[in-house]
């Protein structure tokens, strides 16, 4: 161990990796009692880190440079030190010559070998190819079906095999850290070692670029499609590289949202991770300190965006309230101590997106504005003061279970149009009315270069087209694809963690997953979206925003009377 100034520290190489027991492997059992020299004095250490250091330490000596790792270089036991180590971590990582992260011992060496080969074929293949089509990533993707040599079509064959060894690299429990946003997306160099193999991001980038296209596919395996396919923590990461490198920052909302699916030892670290990188914070607004309790860190952060940045009441659109009913544990999970109702509970692991976090293509207006006007929101102690209406409590005459599949399934939704409409019936435009309800009536106008980097513009005018979902994708031209793409996109954002209502038996809602008779929506001023409250002692709680369709666009204030109350929001 060696003490440097910062601005004097020689070449180093930043460790990236999991605290805690190293995954399963053969032959061997999980244990915490492993240890190190360290200064010529035994120290402990826990055991993933100790294979790490066994088989990495080489590559760095090799380098002639050193390691540093932040269990041995951060006094743990110190909350002072830990605390001000964590707010220079962006700095320590930026500053490292490269970053190693280290995902594991390999379940099979053989497999991992034969995928990691694999990744390097991807990578060539689409260099190749791009070069031929002029760098038109599209018309590359187009003319990949399953045909192609590098898809798993047979059990046992080495392209099957490889597919294999890749989907064990990509499910370790690495990828599921919510710090890894903060290390593994620097701009330097940074390589991924499974035991002895090891892969860049160039090689990841073009292994969720296939897999991701051979998702598509309905033969391509669905352990495959989860490893590197929509949605899966690789590819997360992955585009939170690339976005990274392009704009280095993000609003804290934003970062906030994209590692929510993320897992963390400690609940403070879904604030402090991201802190450094957001880009709308003043440096110490939030402070680094263990010492704050997770519930005091998340009321402090919902002040900021609040009352101080430009999210505002958008940021309520993040609040989710779990349902006991829910099939998915992370729908359902409650944390103790509870958070007040309207302040998200980012240790809950989903990924609901508002409606209205997004704006319309041109400008700043917002998707829809159901009651016009600047916000009066106050906070105080532990309660959010807020003007607004109450309508009366709702009549639901028909619910649905929640949409709980995370991978974005749209034959649930179609299931349930089906049985809505009767033998082809259609009753006063309610099929139309949920085919816009299923995409909260808008559709992606442009799309980023990323998938999961929250690229997206949105318009309104969307309407579900369940003709293109019954076809076959390869039956399809290009328009119809990207037509087909952005509609299961825009319906998996407003469907995951929701259900779909009818109130009155013809007005078509989505509603917060916890809905039920009684419960009252309400417009805010300067809210961007409608809510669902539930009357309690002394005031509301929010269950999340809702769709109504007709209503989100100012239709509860005109040709009325009404003057705003406040609503007591705890």
């Amino acid at each position: 161990m060696k003490t440097y100034s910062r601005s004097k520290a020689p070449s180093y190489i930043a460790l990236s990796y999991t605290w805690g027991p190293a995954p399963y492997q053969k032959g061997r059992p999980a244990s915490l009692q492993y240890s190190i020299t360290l200064n010529d004095e035994i120290f402990p250490v826990q055991q993933n880190l100790y294979d790490a250091l066994r088989h990495l330490g080489k590559h760095v000596r090799k380098r002639k440079q050193l390691f540093w790792v932040d269990a041995l270089c951060i006094n743990q036991e110190d909350l002072g030190e830990r605390s001000a180590q964590v707010r220079q971590m962006k700095e320590i990582y930026e500053c490292a010559d490269g970053v190693f992260a280290w995902l594991g011992v390999p379940f099979d060496e053989e497999e991992t070998r034969l995928g990691v080969e694999l990744m390097r074929e991807f990578n060539v293949f689409l260099r190749t190819e791009l070069q031929n089509f002029n760098d038109d990533i599209g018309t590359v993707l187009m003319g990949i079906n399953e045909s192609h040599p590098s898809f798993p079509t047979t059990p046992g064959t080495k392209v099957w095999v490889a597919w294999d060894g890749i989907a064990e690299m990509l499910n370790q429990p690495y990828w599921h850290r919510v710090w890894i946003y903060q290390e593994a997306t620097t701009p330097g160099e940074i390589l991924f070692f499974c035991g002895e193999h090891s892969f860049d991001d160039v090689l990841l980038c073009a292994t969720i670029t296939l897999a991701t296209t051979f998702s598509r596919i309905l033969s391509f395996p669905v352990r495959f499609v989860e490893a590197g396919g929509p949605g899966g923590s690789a590819g997360d990461l992955s585009s939170a590289r690339i976005a990274r490198q392009k704009r280095n920052g993000g609003l804290m909302i934003d970062l906030l949202q994209q590692m929510r699916k993320a897992g963390c030892t400690n609940p403070s670290d879904r604030v402090y991770a991201p802190l450094g990188h957001a880009v709308d914070i003043s440096a110490g607004r939030i402070a680094v300190d263990y010492s704050t309790s997770p519930v005091d860190l998340y009321v402090e952060v919902m002040r900021y965006l609040v009352l101080e940045s430009v999210i505002g009441l958008d940021a309520l659109g993040f609040v989710f309230m779990p349902a006991e009913d829910s099939s998915n544990q992370y729908l359902r999970t409650i944390f103790e101590p509870a958070m007040p109702s309207w302040v998200p509970e980012w240790r809950q692991r989903v990924s609901i997106l508002g409606f209205s976090h997004k704006r319309y293509q041109a400008g700043d207006h917002p998707l829809y504005d159901p009651a016009p006007g600047p916000s009066d929101a106050r906070i105080k102690n532990v309660e959010l003061h807020v003007q607004g209406f109450v309508i009366d409590s709702l009549e639901i005459t028909f619910l649905t279970s929640i949409f709980a599949d995370p991978k974005g399934s749209w034959t649930t939704p179609l299931s349930w149009y089906k049985d809505m409409m009767g033998v082809g019936l259609d009753p006063s435009g309610l099929g139309q009315a949920i085919r816009r309800s299923l995409v909260a009536d808008r559709s992606i106008a442009e799309r980023g270069t990323t998938r999961n980097g929250f690229t997206y513009t949105w318009k309104r005018g969307g309407a579900v087209d369940w003709s293109l979902f019954e076809r076959r994708r390869d039956s399809l031209d290009e328009e119809s694809l990207v037509t087909l793409d952005n509609m299961e996109q825009a319906m998996f954002n407003v469907c995951y963690g929701r259900r779909m209502a009818l109130l009155g038996g013809t007005v078509v809602a989505v509603l917060p997953s916890a809905a039920k008779s009684g419960d009252n929506v309400a417009a805010v001023i300067g809210g961007h979206a409608l809510y669902l409250l539930r009357k309690v002692q002394g005031g509301f709680n929010i269950l999340g925003e809702c769709y109504v369709d007709g209503r989100m666009d100012g239709s509860l204030m005109r040709g009325t009377s009404r003057i705003p109350n406040t609503l007591c929001l705890i």
